[in-house]
């Protein structure tokens, strides 16, 4: 899925930005304050890779100017809440492919869709809207349904939409079902035992088939639902792309307390600088677990220390080119009462950086900006 336009509404400086497309690099050329770092940033926070940035905030959001009065407009229904960015998505081959597989080649009348979001109104939260949605062929997925149930030679009568196929399917499983009724019913009239199978047999194939009622079961789902809803939950939502933005790149410590840093992660309440240590410590695949298990013997820790260490420099310091002699090292220790603040108690994480040739290892964090 690609981003491809964007229009921006009433965020900071921006009042409407008009509809702009996006290719495959954008570039925002502007005088000094003209909002070019407002638009990066409404747009980030549609579908942020931190997902607690993303919420737009009327306080420090709307336009100064005219805080007050929309929010008295909102108060008293006079007027919607305001969206601040509609977005338009493309689907990709893979996609498409995906969908059409599922509900028939050909169902996409449009390849596109457009999300809105906007700041949070009576219930709080900022949620997406559709402006505008994927364009179906109703009878393309009514038709694979009937297909694949068996059903399409019995669901003889006309339908255009899935409501009405809906019905005229539901009546035909009736008929079966009271057919099916009626045909055990006189079971119990026969006696001879071949003639009762055969009976038996042939009242099971009146009856309404398994693939049947769970193909009338996801069509109820469809109908109810919507196709657009239906797809936004089993296939858009997880592949909306997550937006990165930076002015200056988060720096890590280098150091980080085991305990505390779990714990910020269970709040919700992360650091700056505990992002990228955490991109660094997955990256090494390390297990923070294991790292403070009592029951976990020495050598079991030093060497997933020493094999995440060899393995995140092998990862990393290949796009280092300006020192080849450098090493990341990772060393757990029991937090001393001298630690700084925050890491005198519990665990501690140390990464360090060993240099062969001056044979000294320094902590990461105190590395050159660029380097950490």
């Amino acid at each position: 899925m690609k981003l491809s336009n964007v229009h921006l509404f009433d965020f900071k400086s921006i009042r409407d930005s008009g509809p702009f497309k996006i290719g495959d690099v954008t570039c925002l050329v502007g005088k000094n304050e003209a909002g070019k770092t407002a638009v990066l940033q409404a747009l980030y926070r549609l579908n942020p890779v931190v997902p607690e940035h993303g919420k737009y905030d009327v306080t420090d959001d709307y336009p100064r100017s005219d805080v007050e009065d929309y929010r008295q407009d909102v108060e008293s229904k006079r007027r919607e809440v305001a969206n601040v960015v509609e977005a338009t998505f493309e689907l990709d081959d893979e996609e498409i492919e995906k969908i059409e597989t599922e509900y028939g080649k050909g169902v996409l009348k449009t390849t596109f869709f457009a999300l809105t979001k906007g700041y949070p109104g009576a219930d709080s939260k900022s949620i997406f809207r559709y402006a505008k949605q994927l364009q179906f062929d109703e009878k393309i997925v009514g038709t694979t349904l009937l297909q694949s149930a068996g059903m399409l030679k019995e669901v003889t009568s006309s339908w255009s939409i899935l409501k009405e196929l809906e019905t005229l399917w539901g009546d035909v499983a009736s008929k079966k079902t009271l057919a099916y009724n009626a045909a055990m019913a006189k079971l119990v009239q026969i006696t001879d035992e071949d003639e009762k199978r055969k009976a038996q047999a042939e009242a099971e194939l009146i009856n309404e088939t398994y693939a049947s009622k769970q193909n009338r079961t996801t069509l109820a789902k469809l109908a109810d639902k919507g196709l657009m809803n239906t797809l936004w939950d089993e296939v858009l939502v997880s592949r909306l792309p997550k937006f990165l933005y930076f002015d200056e790149y988060y720096q890590m410590e280098g150091n980080v307390n085991i305990e505390q840093l779990k714990q910020r992660q269970a709040d919700n309440a992360l650091s700056d600088s505990d992002r990228p240590m955490l991109g660094l410590i997955e990256l090494a695949r390390l297990n923070l677990d294991e790292m403070t298990n009592q029951a976990e013997r020495t050598e079991a820790i030093i060497s997933k220390l020493e094999g995440a260490s060899n393995h995140l420099s092998k990862q990393v310091l290949k796009y280092w080119s300006q020192n080849k002699h450098l090493k990341v090292k990772f060393d757990v220790r029991p937090a001393r009462a001298g630690d700084p603040a925050g890491m005198n108690s519990g665990h501690n994480l140390l990464g360090r950086v060993e240099d062969s040739v001056h044979d000294v290892s320094t902590p990461l964090g105190s590395r050159s900006r660029g380097f950490v």
